[in-house]
């Protein structure tokens, strides 16, 4: 998606830097939350946060594992399960969205964003583009 298409999806016909910095958006991650759809469709699961590890909890399943938990963009995490040995075992991508009912967190091909003052970020793939509603300007990365 360029910025170009980003702008007209917004309603608008131009596109600014400036997406909000991961240890931001890390920090409103910290704590306890009720996930929804994450592994499979249906699943649902309890999530607590700290640092960069989290404890995912699968009622279904009754299985409980930590995580490693990292930010790579202002809309896509990746969570890390290591063996015994310390080597990874499975890596998942993850698309959220902090949103007025809540945090939102979707498969990876989904696309994910958020809103903070005139700035909107979006995330597709691995892009990140900005939107600036007050000055219509518009950029676009990646993230790293």
């Amino acid at each position: 998606m360029s910025c170009a298409a980003l702008a007209l999806a917004l309603g608008s016909t131009s596109v600014l830097a400036g997406a909000p910095a991961l240890s931001d958006l890390a920090q409103r991650w910290q704590g306890a939350w009720v996930i929804h759809d994450t592994d499979y469709p249906g699943s649902v699961q309890a999530w607590a946060v700290q640092g960069s590890s989290v404890d995912v909890y699968d009622p279904r399943s009754g299985q409980d594992r930590r995580e490693r938990f990292t930010l790579v963009s202002p809309c896509r995490l990746v969570r890390t399960q290591y063996n015994g040995s310390g080597e990874a075992e499975t890596v998942s991508t993850n698309t959220f969205a902090f949103a007025p009912d809540g945090l939102h967190v979707a498969p990876a091909q989904s696309a994910g964003g958020l809103k903070r003052g005139n700035l909107i970020t979006a995330c597709t793939g691995d892009n990140v583009y900005t939107f600036d509603t007050q000055s219509g300007q518009c950029g676009s990365g990646t993230p790293g």
